[in-house]
């Protein structure tokens, strides 16, 4: 995995980096080179292209990056969400001070609240018992938007 080690000498480096999410097999990554997903990417092309309104956010330097994207995301008109347990600072006040700043901007809510919303979604999209085939998808593939749930 190549990652950005410092803004300040742009050194790339290769390395694992254990981390609890990893892409599948077949998942779009955009490689970013600023502080927002959206400066430098075709990150918002593939969000409209896909119809998306909702940009699920998480990562590290919650006063840099993840407060920059929640920022461009809501200036473009899509619904900025944090996911408080899965955004990460080296500066616990800048953190903190950042989670309440983007509580104003966008919606803020954990790992757990996401998915059960996600899955609360899914069951009142699903059809009856008697009319089911198969088994309902339970991914976030299946949701384009969590608009329509606040």
């Amino acid at each position: 995995m190549e990652i950005l080690r410092s803004r300040a000498n742009y050194r790339r480096v290769q390395g694992d980096m254990g981390l609890a999410v990893n892409p599948r097999r077949g998942e779009v990554i955009i490689n970013k080179s600023t502080m927002s997903a959206f400066i430098g990417t075709n990150f918002e092309l593939l969000l409209r292209n896909s119809n998306r309104t909702t940009v699920i956010i998480t990562g590290i330097a919650t006063e840099m990056g993840v407060e920059s994207t929640a920022r461009d995301a809501l200036n473009r008109g899509f619904i900025p969400v944090v996911v408080t347990d899965a955004v990460s600072s080296s500066d616990k006040e800048s953190h903190e001070r950042s989670l309440a700043n983007m509580s104003k901007i966008a919606i803020t809510l954990t790992s757990e609240e996401l998915r059960k919303t996600w899955i609360q979604k899914n069951e009142s999209l699903a059809p009856s018992r008697a009319e089911r085939k198969s088994e309902v998808d339970l991914s976030p593939e299946v949701i384009p938007s969590l608009s329509h749930y606040f």
